[in-house]
């Protein structure tokens, strides 16, 4: 048996029962007639007669095809009781005996089923390369834009600074240039190639087990005061950028300030807009699959006041 030799190790026929299992001898268990013998010698296959010689059956190891098996036991069984076992049903499949017309169809048969073969083969080794590929990009993305649904602190402020810029924005992080113990806005924003005098200041924040707070709009409108002593001036919209109820599914999160609209008015009279690292997420992927437009959204933003909200078509 080819596939045997192909082995490194085999099954070994054994018997077992009163509770001792012991191997099969050639020629003491005269019972079993070997098919296969090892050098040793032990049994590796074989037709085992039952009390009697009224019953036989084969013990095989593992065959990819079965079928020639099953006619060889039944041309011997049909040579010993040819009562039971009338005719052998195998030969008319034999090549030397069949038709031109089914020796065609049996080699499209078989064409088919190798071609079958390799296709799944194929599939699977696609599907194991996507898959990883999939893997790799998800832990990735942990460290990357899903951020915006995930981290807090400088993480956080670190994928917003890039989702911006990925807009066209020009975007400062102020954390960096501000001492520890000075910090103000966490964003400066601006954007020269549509108004060189426009500019926003951000603060972004995140929480996990809660959602958008007052008291961050009272820490920017502080943040604004300080700009004006330091530029003269004042920022042309002041920007609450929030990642809220981080523990939660993105798609089941509140609005910003869903409970206490009125804080939500007020800011907006002073240029403020809110929005939820959720929506930028979202949006900023559509940008990059380049079905919502970069600039027009960019400028949309520049004009948003109150709570800007992004509808992924």
């Amino acid at each position: 048996m080819p596939r045997a030799q192909e082995q490194e190790q085999n099954p070994i026929m054994t018997l077992s029962g009163g509770g001792y299992t012991r191997q099969i001898t050639p020629g003491k268990d005269s019972w079993v007639k070997p098919f296969v013998v090892t050098t040793e010698p032990k049994v590796l296959a074989g037709a085992i007669r039952r009390k009697g010689d009224e019953a036989e059956s084969w013990s095989l190891p593992e065959v990819q095809d079965p079928v020639p098996w099953v006619r060889a036991a039944l041309r011997v069984w049909h040579e010993q009781d040819p009562s039971r076992f009338p005719f052998d049903p195998g030969w008319p499949s034999e090549p030397r005996w069949m038709t031109n017309r089914e020796a065609g169809l049996t080699a499209d048969i078989a064409r088919l089923k190798t071609n079958r073969q390799n296709f799944v083969e194929q599939s699977d080794a696609k599907q194991k390369e996507l898959e990883d590929e999939f893997a790799a990009t998800a832990d990735s993305g942990t460290q990357g834009q899903r951020r915006l649904l995930t981290a807090q602190g400088d993480n956080l402020v670190d994928e917003v600074q890039a989702a911006l810029e990925a807009l066209g924005f020009d975007v400062e992080n102020r954390d960096k240039i501000n001492p520890e113990n000075a910090r103000l806005e966490d964003l400066r924003v601006t954007a020269p190639g549509d108004d060189p005098d426009w500019i926003a200041l951000a603060e972004v924040r995140g929480y996990s087990g809660g959602g958008a707070a007052t008291g961050d709009l009272l820490r920017l409108g502080r943040f604004v005061d300080l700009f004006r002593e330091e530029t003269g001036g004042v920022p042309t919209r002041r920007w609450y950028i929030v990642n809220q109820f981080t523990r939660r599914d993105p798609g089941t999160r509140p609005l910003p300030f869903a409970t206490s609209p009125e804080d939500l008015a007020t800011f907006a009279a002073q240029d403020g807009m809110v929005v939820d690292t959720s929506h930028l997420f979202l949006l900023t992927k559509d940008v990059e699959a380049g079905s919502v437009d970069k600039d027009a959204t960019r400028r949309e933003l520049m004009k948003a006041s109150g709570r800007y909200v992004y509808e992924a078509e």
